[in-house]
């Protein structure tokens, strides 16, 4: 499936593309599916992506790195997939800094409150003293949109007074 995705994104012959992407579209069900829409999310591929959507694939909920592609599907799925968060939390916890940097991007643009428990850790707010500078300010940026100065208030008090990449801390 690697193959078929590197021939597709990166050959030049028009003929070979169209015959891997033929190929990708009609993957079984199961790992090279989920495979294709790991891979896709991993490389920031959009042909790969354009290709995974058209052929009706979605990640799967099993891996960890499937729940992560999903930030990368149309938010309409993605909430008929994952109703209460939970898929995308774990996914979350699980991804790599740079997949983390795009769901927050993705979340930041959105105006995704949900992504805020997410990125704090939960009720617990397990993950303050973890966040990075970014995150921070996503949260913040998200929260401000949605006028919840009293949630910006109470994370203030419970964050650590200096985070990851501050000016103060280095």
């Amino acid at each position: 499936m690697t193959t078929l995705a590197q021939a597709y994104v990166n050959d030049i012959a028009e003929s070979v593309k169209e015959v891997a992407a033929d190929a990708l579209r009609s993957l079984p069900a199961g790992p090279a599916r989920e495979a294709l829409c790991r891979l896709a999310v991993e490389q920031s591929s959009e042909a790969l992506l354009a290709i995974a959507r058209e052929a009706g694939y979605l990640p799967g909920r099993a891996a960890p790195a499937g729940r992560a592609a999903r930030t990368q599907w149309p938010l309409e799925e993605l909430q008929a997939f994952d109703l209460d968060g939970t898929h995308l939390r774990i996914a979350y916890g699980a991804a790599t800094a740079d997949v983390r940097r795009r769901i927050a991007a993705a979340a930041r643009q959105a105006g995704r409150t949900d992504w805020v428990q997410i990125a704090i850790g939960g009720r617990q707010r397990r993950r303050l003293a973890e966040m990075t500078r970014d995150e921070w300010q996503n949260v913040i940026d998200i929260l401000s949109r949605d006028d919840c100065a009293a949630d910006i208030w109470r994370l203030a008090q419970d964050a650590p007074p200096f985070w990851p990449g501050s000016c103060c801390s280095q």
